[in-house]
């Protein structure tokens, strides 16, 4: 009895050692997988590459804009000045102020114009926006000249 016993055991292990290494060559060792499982596979490698790419744009844009924030109220109209290369080229956003002026003067070069989350702001555009593109979000109590 025992001599079947270990006989028996030991072709189930020999069996179950077979069907793995089986598995393994036909690349099965998460189970059996069709076409949907493969489709899957492959658009997440490629979502993956997406993600890769969307964060490439997005530190490209970050690098492009400059943000300034003053949310300290002051009665001093604020100029952003020209000769500052932080400035050239860049989209401006101006972000959270409140109870502040500010001033572009006919020199600066900005590509963008960007007001968010601001409050009581005065903003004198006398300079070109190359984009010709102005956005105000989130903001109460904004004026643009």
């Amino acid at each position: 009895d025992k001599k079947a016993e270990e006989l028996v055991k030991q072709a189930e292990e020999e069996e179950k050692q077979e069907k793995e290494a089986a598995d393994a060559a036909l690349g099965l060792q998460d189970g059996p997988q069709g076409p949907p499982v493969e489709k899957a596979k492959k658009q997440r490698e490629e979502m993956d590459g997406h993600s890769d790419n969307r964060k490439k744009f997005i530190q490209q844009q970050e690098a492009r804009e400059k943000i300034i924030t003053h949310a300290e109220p002051s009665s001093e109209e604020i100029v952003i000045s020209p000769e500052d290369e932080e400035y050239k080229g860049k989209a401006l956003r101006i972000r959270g102020s409140n109870g502040v002026s500010y001033h572009l003067p006919a020199n600066l070069d900005l590509l963008k114009l960007f007001v968010e989350d601001c409050k009581d702001v005065k903003v004198r555009v006398s300079c070109k926006i190359k984009t010709a593109f102005m956005e105000v979000v989130r903001c109460s109590d904004v004026e643009i000249r």
